[in-house]
């Protein structure tokens, strides 16, 4: 018939032991599930998952989309709620017991009303919308802060204030960049993935006393990673042993679109400085592949602009000291005014934390 070569996206829930199909939920023809996430939306123990959904026609972009919210009960699916958001939905999450919604060029925040024990009245509800964005492909929310990942404008915080149940812009990074993904590193800290293979982190000023560099947020580091950033999600691939000092460290996983997965490790300023100057101490004594000078390898560059890394150190290039000859080894660590033994000591107590 008509409607035979149209696709039909389904919600399946599998067992996490297993992996076997428990359950099933058909959208409608015509409907893409776009985004999932669950979590408590209100103070019940009951565990939410919101589905947002885009509905493509023939222009092949999104004309409309839903918002579904279910909860799981003896193992099957329970629509509890279905609200309608224009221009289809790109990511949900849940935090702090409320609903942030990405809708193309807007943020949206979301509340869960009515009683959850009876069921009755249950809905979300609209308190805010904010942003005139070009595509917002990423989002991550702790707390009342969310960072939004714009496809062409780079990255902006917007914070909720309880007290006016309002969003509203805080900060933005001035720079126009082609993003792919975005992380929090610490609650003012950001790191970004931009389209040409590259990583950049900005930081928020927030107790600056000029109102311009309040709202602007600097660039505090640049990197060329060599890979399409797809995610970032902090955690650690490694168990780590018992002696490490991992209270000193705090680990961002990234997802990259070849396959690989890299270990982002935050450094103090004075480990920081130290890798830098080993970093440094290596490459004299590496010949680079091709003839490229490593420096030039690891330079931001896009479309628009090329700059030397900055704020980053490569853990690639520091763990080749474990495989350099003894005397090379000693030459290095006599250029950073460390024993070998130091040196050793410091390298390998990074390679133990991913």
């Amino acid at each position: 018939g008509e409607g035979s070569d149209e696709e039909t996206c389904w919600i399946r829930l599998h067992d996490d032991q297993t992996l076997s199909q428990v359950a099933s939920y058909s959208l409608k023809p015509g409907e893409w599930g776009q985004a999932l996430c669950s979590g408590r939306l209100d103070d019940s123990q009951t565990e939410y998952v919101v589905v947002g959904t885009s509905f493509v026609e023939t222009e092949n972009e999104p004309s409309t989309g839903r918002l579904l919210v279910f909860s799981i009960e003896e193992g099957r699916f329970v629509m509890l709620h279905e609200a309608h958001v224009d221009t289809g939905v790109n990511v949900v999450v849940i935090s702090n017991g409320k609903l942030f919604v990405a809708s193309r060029a807007k943020l949206h925040l979301y509340e869960w009303q009515g009683h959850a024990a009876t069921g009755t009245n249950t809905r979300l509800e609209c308190l805010s919308s904010v942003g005139s964005f070009t595509w917002i492909i990423g989002l991550k929310v702790v707390n009342d802060y969310a960072v939004v990942c714009d496809l062409m404008k780079s990255i902006s915080l917007v914070v909720y204030s309880p007290l006016t149940g309002a969003l509203e812009v805080a900060a933005e990074e001035v720079q126009p960049q082609w993003t792919t993904a975005v992380e929090f590193v610490e609650e003012d800290i950001y790191v970004v993935g931009e389209n040409n293979f590259n990583l950049y982190v900005c930081r928020r000023n927030a107790d600056s006393a000029s109102e311009d560099e309040r709202r602007r947020l600097s660039v505090e580091g640049e990197f060329h990673l060599g890979d399409y950033v797809n995610t970032f999600r902090p955690g650690s691939l490694v168990i780590a042993p018992p002696d490490a000092d991992t209270e000193s460290y705090k680990i961002t996983l990234i997802g990259c679109k070849s396959g690989a997965i890299y270990s982002m490790i935050s450094l103090s300023s004075e480990k920081f400085q130290a890798l830098t100057e080993l970093q440094q101490a290596i490459a004299t004594h590496i010949h680079p592949v091709g003839g490229l000078p490593y420096a030039d390898w690891r330079s931001f560059a896009s479309n628009a602009r090329s700059k030397p890394s900055q704020g980053f150190v490569d853990g690639d290039m520091v763990e080749l000291y474990l495989d350099l000859p003894l005397q090379t080894q000693q030459a290095v660590a006599q250029q950073c005014q460390m024993t070998l033994e130091q040196c050793l000591s410091f390298v390998e107590e990074m390679h133990r934390l991913h």
